[in-house]
């Protein structure tokens, strides 16, 4: 998360942090946003262009002006519904005990993979992500508390310690955060196929995200998104100079 933190620091009070976008609308004069702030005032800013990285299930449900086929593109993509689940135990068993430092072990239990972490080595205490992905589509519609049971559960046919070293645990559904409504974009060719329409600008409004490229859920991909809107805007607003 150092990479935001640090863009962040740059841009300073440029960011309005807490504030939730309800329409995006164009003319051929400009475009105009309007969003809901911390305190839930409704608020309007306008600009040139609009670049928008809003996730595609959440992007589709809100009040848009845009051509069809983009609005049946983004209707169309559909995300996958991964999760994590992060296991803090007291002691750094599987280094002490198993010999094991970095990389993960796979499972064909609801977990799926157990991964541990690659650095902090013989430290005192430590983190293991407890589960990932949700292969079998059951881990997203649990509670916190019942992910952690199930982590736990199944994590000790692996390692024993688990239940006499586990202290405190978090976990996410990335479904379930109503600021994604899901992981990331999922790989099958129709879903990759159905993007072709955000490719392109519609109007003013252009599309960015790791979810454009073929570095899906990558922060790679969302640099790579990022750089190619800015140069495509550049571009046509010198062109208009």
């Amino acid at each position: 998360d150092r990479l935001p933190v640090a863009l962040a620091a740059r841009l300073k009070n440029r960011i309005v942090y807490r504030a939730a976008v309800r329409e995006i609308r164009q003319s051929e004069r400009g475009v105009w946003v309007m969003y809901a702030d911390a305190d839930g005032k409704v608020r309007r800013v306008d600009a040139d262009y609009c670049v928008s990285t809003i996730p595609l299930p959440v992007l589709s449900e809100l009040q848009k002006d845009l051509s069809q086929p983009v609005q049946s593109a983004i209707s169309a993509a559909t995300y996958d519904g991964a999760g994590k689940i992060g296991l803090q135990f007291r002691r750094r068993f599987w280094e002490e005990d198993d010999h094991i430092h970095g990389g993960r072990s796979w499972t064909d239990q609801e977990i799926g993979q157990i991964i541990y972490p690659s650095h902090g080595f013989q430290e005192r205490k430590g983190i293991l992500v407890g589960y990932y992905m949700d292969f079998k589509r059951t881990m997203r519609e649990r509670t916190p508390a019942e992910r952690q049971s199930a982590a736990l559960e199944q994590g000790a046919r692996l390692h024993p310690q688990y239940m006499t070293e586990f202290e405190s645990a978090f976990s996410v559904s990335w479904p379930r955060v109503p600021w994604s409504r899901g992981s990331w974009r999922s790989e099958t060719g129709a879903a990759h196929q159905a993007l072709a329409a955000l490719r392109q600008p519609d109007g003013r409004v252009y599309f960015a995200g790791d979810y454009m490229t073929n570095m899906s859920s990558w922060m790679h991909g969302a640099f790579e998104s990022a750089r190619e809107v800015a140069m495509a805007i550049h571009t046509r607003a010198v062109a208009r100079m």
